[in-house]
């Protein structure tokens, strides 16, 4: 094992502090000396705010420069990403700012010793974007039934596979795995709240996996957070015709876009419905239209807004 540390300030992948970090990694990094024996590498991120500007610091976004110029620039893994069977990050706020890099020959990444909150096994295609159904569907039917979201989480993710590309982040299998949870780590489609993943851990060529596989461990840290019940259907007054009562709500019960859509069903009124969404998030409320343009293309699922009350025909 090969124990390094950078001191600076992280920064994620295209962003305006990368450049900076990248000199830092490459003028304090070593060049390869494990003889080609490397088959993973743990990440230990100390930020100056996890959350700088408003926005949340993802700790595999965090990954991509280090794995730029760790494999990319100065040769470990063989220059190559593929060679990296294994990797874990973690992230915390306070100093000394910088990364504690180790770089090991072990054959998998340690997990944590306690049982996870919620596993399960993906089977299925591997998602290349944030918005794949597949993985989110999966995910949904994982946690059905929860009524709280972790505040902050530890992941694993073992692929059966053992040709995926576990170290290429900005475009590869992993990022967007991780994006679709958001049924679990809270978000929505293309807008997932994986921020709360303190630590992930990644392993590929996993025993006991097919290569369409993908085992998933959560372990839940801290106080979580409480939401509405994701398969509860708030209470409301207002009058449901008969033709809007048979309809079906596509999206994960308790969600923003699910609250805008029974709103719809229900036939509720603008103020009703804004006023549920700001009792989710005050954010939300701000963001009903976008709501009801993701219903339309995401969902093919039509919301009109006619004398200040919701209606659709789906």
């Amino acid at each position: 094992m090969l124990n390094s540390s950078v001191t600076g300030y992280p920064a994620t992948f295209a962003t305006a502090r990368e450049k900076a970090w990248k000199s830092d990694l490459r003028s304090q990094l070593c060049a390869p000396a494990m003889a080609g024996a490397e088959r993973g590498v743990a990440l230990h991120f100390n930020v100056l705010a996890l959350a700088p500007n408003n926005q949340p610091l993802d700790v595999d976004n965090l990954c991509e420069p280090v794995f730029s110029v760790l494999v990319g620039r100065l040769g470990w893994f063989g220059s190559s990403r593929g060679n990296v069977w294994w990797w874990s990050a973690s992230k915390r706020e306070g100093g000394p700012h910088g990364c504690a890099i180790s770089i090991s020959d072990a054959r998998s990444a340690q997990l944590p010793s306690d049982p996870p909150a919620l596993q399960g096994v993906y089977r299925g295609i591997l998602p290349r974007n944030a918005r794949a159904p597949e993985v989110a569907a999966w995910a949904s039917r994982l946690v059905s039934g929860a009524t709280e979201i972790p505040s902050r989480c530890i992941v694993h993710l073992a692929f059966g596979s053992s040709t995926v590309n576990i170290a290429n982040i900005s475009t590869g299998v992993v990022k967007s795995f991780v994006d679709c949870l958001y049924p679990i780590l809270g978000g929505r489609a293309g807008a997932p709240e994986d921020y709360r993943v303190s630590q992930l851990i990644v392993e590929k060529g996993a025993a006991g996996l097919a290569p369409d596989e993908v085992r998933a461990r959560f372990w839940f840290e801290g106080v979580r957070e409480a939401s509405l019940a994701w398969n509860a259907v708030p209470v409301t007054s207002a009058p449901i015709t008969k033709e809007c009562s048979t309809m079906t709500n596509p999206c994960r019960p308790g969600s923003a876009k699910w609250t805008v859509a029974q709103g719809a069903i229900e036939q509720k009124s603008e103020s009703q419905v804004r006023a549920e969404l700001r009792a989710l998030s005050p954010r939300y409320e701000h963001r009903m239209k976008e709501y009801i343009g993701d219903l339309w293309s995401e969902n093919r699922f039509r919301v009109r807004i006619v004398a200040g009350r919701l209606s659709t025909d789906r």
